[in-house]
């Protein structure tokens, strides 16, 4: 699909830069962004160069969209030397890189998905190297770029081979979020009375995108609930952009539900919860969280770790089914780490059944992220990836 949309660019794509590094001493490190809003594929990226200049590297941030200065992008703009609007037009925007004698360039959003303009630019060579990371979900597949930065964790099970970049792993477990800007909330709005449930009720929640609840998913949740009576299901599915679509989406999943014999009061489909903090505002009202399989969440995994909330996660053989064990065997809770759909209904339904082991496995929780676990330490990872980057220019200007 991408070769046929850049068939008309085709004398764009050979390129070679006058020299092995950049003029001025300092290496010059780009950042493609789509926007500067905060969201949880910014907030990832945001740990690849919020503390790179001051590293002394020179920091030019790209945005594909318009903005506004808020308290979150006012905080990008103060970690960047320079930021500027990408051109609209693909030819005009490989130019303008290309112009900027970069060293690196870092697209920081998702390439994979769609032929967005970063995604197209991916197939110029627009940077002396060019990488991306774990907010792509799948390998790009285009010769101009270099590298793909991920965790020892998925280099160490072999999910290199995915990917036709070079992967570089590094002693994390594949990403850090960096969350500069709180919000204030209410949490009032989110306890059980709010939510019109009994106050002796088992909750279990997940957080995973619409898109990734499938009929088996929704099937296998339903039998937890079956076999689990008094437990009830919260679940909050939807981005903030989505209107009234949501309720074809609600219907179909209640319909499920209703098939297996659950009742429907037993589930509450929530409206999206607007920001990070009302999340976990409601986790703190949930016992036990779920990870959608066999693709993991990786936000909401975070989510339920902060909120100290137990939260069953999937593993498999390539690198998204193994964001969330990634993250739960950094802080040594692998016995949430389920192998298998059967796996993971067992693990669920011990959880939910077991107040003693909801509260133990909560403590063992609690006291990982006491001591502040890798994945919240964005100026480590930065400082890891800027190492990195040092590495790979001195070698290519030995």
């Amino acid at each position: 699909m991408f070769k046929l949309a850049l068939s008309d660019f085709s004398s764009l794509v050979n390129y070679t830069f006058p020299s092995k590094v950049s003029a001025g001493g300092k290496i010059r490190y780009g950042i493609i962004l789509k926007h500067l809003r905060q969201d949880p594929e910014t907030t990832t990226a945001l740990s690849y160069f919020q503390f790179a200049k001051a590293h002394d590297f020179h920091v030019i941030l790209f945005v594909v969209s318009k903005y506004e200065l808020d308290d979150f992008s006012a905080e990008i703009t103060r970690a960047v030397n320079e930021i500027h609007l990408l051109p609209s037009g693909l030819a005009d925007s490989v130019h303008f890189l290309r112009a900027m004698d970069l060293d690196f360039l870092f697209f920081a959003n998702d390439v994979s998905a769609k032929a967005s303009l970063p995604a197209l630019l991916t197939f110029f060579r627009v940077a002396r190297r060019a990488f991306t990371c774990v907010s792509t979900i799948a390998t790009t597949r285009s010769p101009m770029v270099d590298f793909y930065i991920g965790g020892r964790y998925f280099f160490e099970r072999n999910h290199p081979v995915e990917f036709s970049e070079d992967f570089l792993p590094i002693g994390f477990p594949g990403f850090a979020f960096s969350l500069p800007v709180k919000r204030e909330v209410d949490e009032r709005n989110y306890t059980r009375v709010a939510l019109e449930l009994p106050p002796d009720a088992v909750l279990m929640s997940s957080g995973a995108n619409f898109t990734k609840l499938h009929n088996e998913l929704l099937e296998k949740w339903g039998n937890i609930l079956l076999r689990c009576p008094n437990t009830y299901l919260v679940l909050y599915p939807f981005p903030p952009h989505f209107g009234p679509e949501r309720f074809a989406y609600v219907e179909r999943w209640l319909k499920i539900f209703v098939e297996l014999g659950v009742d429907k009061n037993r589930i509450r489909i929530l409206r999206s919860l607007g920001s990070r903090e009302a999340v976990i505002a409601l986790l703190k009202t949930v016992d036990v969280a779920l990870d959608s399989f066999p693709y993991s969440g990786l936000t909401t995994v975070v989510d339920a770790c902060e909120a100290g909330v137990p939260i069953v996660v999937p593993t498999g053989p390539v690198l998204r089914n193994n964001h969330g064990a990634a993250i739960l065997d950094s802080i040594g809770l692998r016995e949430l780490i389920s192998g298998s759909a059967d796996e993971y209904e067992r693990i669920a339904v011990d959880l939910l059944t077991s107040g003693q082991l909801r509260r133990s496995i909560a403590e063992k929780l609690r006291l990982s992220m006491s001591t502040r676990p890798s994945f919240l330490r964005p100026e480590l990872y930065c400082e890891a990836v800027v190492s990195t980057l040092r590495g790979i220019h001195k070698d290519i200007n030995a």
